[in-house]
């Protein structure tokens, strides 16, 4: 057991990986909403 990550280790590596995921998520997003409205601004 003494080769395994402390319980806060592996929170920290769950929380960075949520929370660069995250900013992944928001930045698809964004994009994809601003393609979303150009195509409506440009189409109508």
């Amino acid at each position: 057991m003494s080769n395994t990550p402390s319980r806060r280790e592996f929170l920290q590596v769950v929380a960075g990986a949520a929370s660069a995921g995250a900013i992944a998520v928001a930045k698809a997003a964004v994009n994809d909403w601003r393609a979303l409205f150009d195509g409506k601004t440009t189409a109508g």
